[in-house]
């Protein structure tokens, strides 16, 4: 039952994230910068970033095998090898994650679901995610962009991506600390037309600035850079989230 849940989750996931971001946005080709003069002074700990791409690719029904081996090719291009493959199916679809580290050292997931699609149920279509989880961002934060892109394209997909760098400050920041660290990040991006969320010990503010040369263009105007803030109890940490065009990892 537990699995069948997790799978659900995971299933789910997939799907919305790609029809939430990659319907509603409509995405122009991201240039990514160097911003690390502008954030790395917040006084918290970096611990890595998370580079994440996804796209839909119009494929029929696709066994689990041969979902692998559409993985598989062009794996070369991620420079990924000692993995582990991990294979579901179930009613509605099957899905394939495969997880292992790169010759640098990153840490890769490429995760592949394959099911029913349209109003109807009618045709099929395959989801890739790929994530890249970097310990040193600010050697191979564009190659890691390009990498995924080009493993994407090769799957027939056009990649949407986003880059999210992750840290913490120990213990719990109040809520008028965590705004105020969000702020700071916005202002020294000099980012314009910031909309905020807040809820409970979560916060987070999506804006635009031109440091960042391309955006995301949403109904509400051009997007690249969101900023977020949450306190963790178990881990008694607060963990402060920058993504570029916005964040789009699990947080």
């Amino acid at each position: 039952m537990l699995g069948k849940k997790i799978y659900s989750i995971s299933l789910v996931f997939i799907v919305l994230f790609y029809i939430v971001i990659g319907n509603l946005l409509i995405k122009d080709p991201i240039e990514y910068v160097d911003i690390e003069e502008s954030i790395l002074d917040l006084g918290c700990t970096w611990i890595y970033m998370n580079v994440r791409g996804f796209s839909r690719v119009d494929t029929e029904y696709l066994t689990l095998s041969q979902i692998e081996e559409k993985l598989v090719d062009g794996m070369d291009l991620l420079a990924l090898h000692n993995y582990d493959v991990f294979k579901t199916d179930r009613d509605g679809g099957a899905q394939i994650e495969i997880t292992g580290h790169s010759i640098d050292g990153q840490q890769l997931t490429i995760t592949a679901n394959n099911r029913l699609a349209g109003v109807a149920n009618t045709g099929y279509m395959t989801y890739i995610v790929v994530d890249v989880i970097d310990r040193f961002p600010w050697n191979t934060w564009q190659d890691s962009v390009n990498q995924v892109d080009r493993y994407i394209n090769s799957q027939g997909g056009s990649a949407t991506i986003s880059s999210t760098l992750v840290g913490y400050y120990d213990g719990r920041l109040g809520k008028v600390k965590r705004k105020a660290v969000c702020k700071g990040v916005l202002k020294k991006l000099e980012a314009t037309d910031v909309k905020w969320i807040e809820e409970g010990e979560f916060i987070s503010g999506t804006g635009y600035t031109s440091i960042i040369r391309d955006s995301w263009v949403t109904s509400k105007g051009p997007v690249n850079i969101n900023v977020a803030a949450r306190y963790n109890a178990f881990d008694d940490r607060t963990y402060i989230y920058i993504g570029t065009p916005i964040i789009a990892m699990e947080y």
